[in-house]
């Protein structure tokens, strides 16, 4: 919990003054699960809706996958098993698709 709820926060703009506020808690609270602490289930909710994120990942630093990505990471982890020298030609290909990916997304 705590680096991941201190990255988030960090990475949305978030302060703990604003979460503390938001849920109604007392001051330091959010101090309190920065050091490893842990809030309750219902201030977890509110903390992940406030920071648009999964409250699994609060917890455990991670973005959960989704059914189509998993099954994508699977097959990926089965063909370089199969294929160890199709690693190289897969990380070109992902290169060539983020180059394109990201050109796409600064020119909207």
């Amino acid at each position: 919990m705590k680096s991941a709820l201190a990255h988030l926060m960090k990475e949305k703009g978030v302060t703990a003054y604003q979460i503390e506020k938001t849920l109604g808690i007392s001051e330091g609270a959010v101090r309190g699960w920065l050091k490893g602490n842990i809030p309750r289930a219902d201030h977890l909710m509110k903390i992940a809706d406030m920071l648009e994120v999964e409250p699994r990942s609060l917890i455990t630093g991670t973005t959960p996958v989704n059914n189509e990505t998993q099954l994508l990471l699977d097959r990926i982890a089965e063909f370089c098993h199969g294929y160890p020298k199709g690693v190289v030609t897969l990380s070109k290909v992902l290169d060539l698709f983020i180059a394109t990916y990201t050109k796409e997304k600064n020119e909207l």
